[in-house]
């Protein structure tokens, strides 16, 4: 059998659906309407019972250039790999091809015989020299059953049910068989994905944008792990683009990167723990092994230091500089202004200029991107369905189809698999209708969207941000900027006007300055963060004393108020607002320091609203053109309206009744999220809990745990959970709780049984305290993801939506398709859990792909708990409730592609690294782990300094922003 080689060109879709080849045979005649197709194809198991052993191999120098210096175990896995290999010399396992291995983890298809210990197993080393390891042992885990079929993958790991290492041995399996067949085109990247490498006649799946670093490249690949269908054994595969690194030399790379300081710190930091080639010819020593052997060349970057006329090292009893020792081998280093690397050990260093290095092809790049880089990356990866769809059914499966089953186990395993992608049926949830006050109801159109037309909102209880005085505008744009200061605000509070904003009486000015308070500033230049942020804040502060100037005019303007009460009440505003105001801040483009800078300042220090506004977004002529005047502007003004207490923009309903009147009045809603900054930096663990029957207003509350932490700490669960049931109780004096909706966002699959050990018993007992007493409060407990590779695809054109906005996104042919599904797509059968689970799950797509293109990703929603029997909600009900809290985010005029609980979760969470990131910028505090100290005591430790801060908390508050923005949802 040939092998299929990956397309040159990535494959192409000429409709608005892929119409190539697809798998019905999951389909049955009583099945649903609608039908689409998902990115799985079937696995047929033939195999009933695979062995896993776990291999403990101990007592290996930990630098062998070190003989004496035993450690306890190998932990290196290229090390671990090594040893293996030379396992795989002797028996029981020579000529055996029936196994997979982590270097952790053996699964074989037959138990093995004695003897399963190895005395002195030699293996060679990086640099060719002969380790002796004294002892590895095999030990016998379990056996798995592969005849119960797709149970066998599904639920969390026991004792003696695993599960998730079952899962990560196949896809092991999977990506080792295909990348095998064919080592010079396709490369693994973890146990889950391979990429097409970025060399050779394959170079154009290097899919690059002008716009990206040019050290950085994209590459195309694909996912691929096994899932548990609700019958089968599934596969899901999914086209991926990743971030690498460009094969480059070093000092190449670092003049390069060093221009996006910004964005990524320095470059050399970037360097560290990277694989490089020695381009030069080194000398040959006595020892006689051959350093200019390819294998030899090629090197890890442990550490980098100074430029080559500073940096030393010994060698032959002297000190040298790089440059020194260079100059005396006959080469000559031309680029001194680069530092070195050392790509020996701690104990044996070596010591290299830059410029005679290079870094090896397909290194990912595992820094977030910047902004505009990010951009350029999705304007690569973010592809037209039917695009994406081909790709995967004529590239990736064929690559499967050729390669995962030439290995003996994988043969023994799966007796075969789909040829096509699976349909399934699927049903689409009507979408519900939008209320604004005076009960007009806006019909969502078929993009999960609609047109606010200046409607008034629901509720603006507090005058406290409706425009009852001049808007107040810091501008950081050029002199001369359109729109003027003065033109700006009379656009925006014509807006205001339009949706019930202004303060009785008040109206706007003929003359465009009386309506603005503008200072123009210039945003510091400095690149020093802390000197940054001082100076921002300076300017901040002095804007904040003229808005406190303005609010104390209001008194001389109670002529225009029309009665006693209304006069009263704007006296009362005035004094309450004179340290929690409204600022709109108009910045010259997307500037990442200067909205955290912003956002830090104005919500923590001085207790300031702010919204940024980006030039480019307000500019009047293009928006006049395109013909939505104000269509920016009611997007700014919806989050006004949210600086308020209890304010309300909408209502979702159903018909004519409120489409959250299953939950009534007594279910508090929570959300939580949990993000990881990386590097050490603590997790933000963020909890939002409704307050009113509509579920228009959530409270938050954030704190810190140790970093790459995903499930919360017991204790702060706690804690939270309870805060939440007494802010509900507060709003709700006159009703008993009596049940709790907990969507979970921000956790990984084989962590869900933590979360229902941890969380979900911490529930239990804030009710317990809470309630004083009363625990007859049933707990729904629902797992929230878009960290997965589930796609779905219109099976035909007829299924596509159709696109009213002008700006198609589709190949050449109907106008009036865009090629994406329907929003409001459920899924809740084949590919979900199989019901010897005990778990309940769907797919929810609940928006739509943007117009420039791409695939749309659905959520996954897992039940994890649904109690008692007396109140539970029954699968469907779940579904509708999910899907109309999709429509209930407060801050904009579309669907959000997950409910909205867990996307307030996620929004508090992003402000709070932005608050973050600019505290370990201005506040630089600087730790390192003590001798001996465990990863875990280290970050803990690091996550202790911060919270102890005054600079990041102030002294007596349990979260970092201010007490002004407590009762408000400041962070959309």
């Amino acid at each position: 059998m040939s092998l299929q080689r990956p397309h040159q060109d990535r494959p192409l879709a000429p409709f608005a659906s892929y119409q190539g080849a697809i798998d019905t045979s999951l389909i049955t005649p009583d099945t649903h309407e609608t039908m689409v197709v998902t990115n799985h194809i079937t696995l047929q198991p033939k195999m009933n019972r695979v062995s896993v052993y776990t291999m403990v191999m101990d007592d290996l120098p930990s630098d062998p250039s070190a003989r004496t210096c035993p450690s306890a175990s190998i932990p290196q896995q290229p090390e671990r790999k090594r040893v293996f290999e030379a396992l795989c010399k002797l028996q029981p396992l020579q000529g055996r091809d029936d196994f997979t291995t982590d270097y952790e983890t053996l699964w074989i298809e037959s138990a093995l015989p004695p003897p399963l210990t190895f005395h002195n197993v030699t293996y060679h080393n990086e640099i060719g020299q002969p380790v002796v390891v004294p002892r590895v042992v095999f030990k016998l885990i379990h056996h798995v059953n592969l005849s119960r079929g797709s149970p066998e993958f599904a639920g969390a790991d026991t004792k003696y049910y695993n599960p998730v290492g079952l899962t990560r041995a196949v896809n092991n399996l999977i990506i080792h068989s295909i990348t095998s067949q064919a080592p010079d085109t396709l490369f693994p990247s973890g146990s889950n994905q391979f990429f097409i490498e970025s060399k050779g006649p394959l170079s154009d799946s290097v899919e690059n944008d002008e716009t990206l670093p040019e050290a950085l490249q994209v590459q195309r690949g694909y996912y691929t792990s096994i899932r548990p269908g609700t019958h089968n054994i599934l596969l899901n595969i999914d086209i991926i683009h990743g971030t690498f690194l460009k094969p480059m030399v070093v000092s190449h790379f670092l003049d390069d990167m060093d221009e996006y300081f910004q964005h990524y710190g320095d470059a050399s930091d970037l360097l560290v723990g990277r694989a490089v080639r020695i381009m030069y010819e080194r000398p040959t020593l006595e020892d006689g092994i051959d350093r200019n052997a390819e294998a030899n060349r090629i090197k890890i970057v442990l550490e980098t230091g100074e430029v080559p006329q500073i940096q030393q090292f010994e060698s032959g009893g002297k000190m040298w500089t790089v440059k020194e020792w260079f100059e005396s081998q006959g080469i000559v280093i031309n680029e001194l202004h680069h530092v070195c690397l050392n790509v020996g050990s701690t104990s044996n260093s070596l010591w290299l200029p830059a410029e005679l290095v290079e870094l090896m092809p397909n290194q990912i790049f595992d820094r977030p991107l910047g902004v505009d880089h990010m951009k350029a990356m999705s304007k690569i990866a973010d592809q037209h369905p039917a695009m994406n769809q081909a790709a995967i059914q004529e590239e990736g499966l064929a690559l499967l189809e050729h390669g995962s089953l030439n290995n003996d186990l994988s043969r023994k395993l799966f007796s075969g698999s789909g040829k096509a992608l699976l349909q399934i049926p699927a049903t689409i949830l009507a979408a519900p209708t939008i209320q604004y006050r005076n009960g007009i109801q806006k019909p969502t159109e078929n993009n999960a969207s609609w047109d606010i037309g200046g409607e008034p909102f629901v509720n603006f209880t507090s005058p406290a941000v409706k425009i009852n005085s001049k808007l107040c505008v810091l501008d950081f744009r050029l002199a001369d900027s359109k729109p003027s200061p003065g033109n700006f605000a009379q656009l925006w509070m014509e807006c205001c006007e339009s949706h019930g904003l202004f303060a009785p009486g008040w109206k706007i000015s003929p003359d465009e300055a009386e309506n603005v308070m503008s200072t123009h500033a210039t945003l510091p230049e400095t690149l020093d963060k802390a000197e940054y942020f001082r100076e921002m804040q300076q300017i901040m502060e002095t804007v904040q004393e003229k808005m406190k100037q303005i609010v104390e005019t209001l008194q001389e303007k109670q002529q225009i108020m029309e009665t006693v009460k209304e006069k009263q009440q704007i006296l009362e505003t005035a004094q309450e607002t004179s340290s929690a105001t409204f600022l709109v801040v108009l910045l010259p483009d997307v500037d990442a320091a200067a909205y955290a800078a912003i956002k830090r300042i104005g919500d923590t220090k001085l207790g300031m609203h702010t919204i940024c506004c980006e030039a480019p977004t307000i500019c009047c002529e293009e928006l006049e053109s395109e013909g939505f005047k104000f269509h920016p502007y009611d997007k700014m003004v919806l989050r006004q309206n949210l600086k308020a207490p209890k304010s309300q923009n909408h209502t979702v309903m159903d018909s004519d009744v409120s489409a959250f009147a299953a939950l009534a009045s007594n279910t508090l809603v929570i959300g939580v999220d949990v993000v990881h900054p990386g590097n050490d930096t603590p997790s933000i663990v963020a909890m939002v809990g409704s307050t009113d029957a509509d579920f228009a207003t959530f409270t938050g509350q954030v704190r810190l745990q140790r970093a790459e932490q995903r499930v919360l700490d017991r204790e702060v669960a706690r804690e939270l959970v309870g805060k939440s049931i007494v802010n509900w109780s507060t709003a709700h004096p006159k009703d008993k709780l009596q049940r709790i909706i907990y969507y979970r966002d921000g956790v990984e699959e084989d962590e869900y049984h933590l979360v229902k050990e941890n969380e979900i018993t911490a529930i239990q007992e804030a009710i317990i305290a809470e309630t004083k007493g009363f625990d007859e409060v049933s707990i729904t407990a629902i797992m929230v993801s878009t960290q997965h590779h589930t796609s779905f695809f219109a099976p035909n054109d007829s299924t596509t939506f159709e696109d009213f906005t002008g700006h198609d996104s589709q190949p050449p042919g109907d106008q009036n398709l865009n090629g994406p599904v329907q929003p409001g797509l459920l899924v809740d059968s084949i590919i979900t859990q199989p019901s010897i689970s005990n778990l309940q799950d769907f797919f929810l797509q609940s928006h739509v792909a943007p117009m420039a293109g791409g695939t749309a990703r659905p959520t996954h929603y897992m039940i994890l708990q649904n109690d008692p029997e007396s109140s539970k909600f029954t699968l469907k009900q779940l579904e509708l409730l999910t899907h109309a809290f999709c429509y209930n985010y407060a801050a904009a005029t579309e669907a959000v592609p997950y409910c909205t609980p867990a996307y307030y979760a996620d929004q508090l969470c992003d402000r709070v690294h932005q608050y973050l990131k600019s505290y370990l910028g201005v506040e630089r505090p600087c730790l390192e782990p003590y001798v001996g100290e465990s990863l875990d005591d280290f970050r803990e430790r690091i996550r202790d300094y911060i919270v102890d801060d005054t600079n990041w908390i102030a002294e007596g508050r349990d979260n970092p922003w201010h007490s002004d923005m407590d009762d408000v949802m400041f962070w959309l």
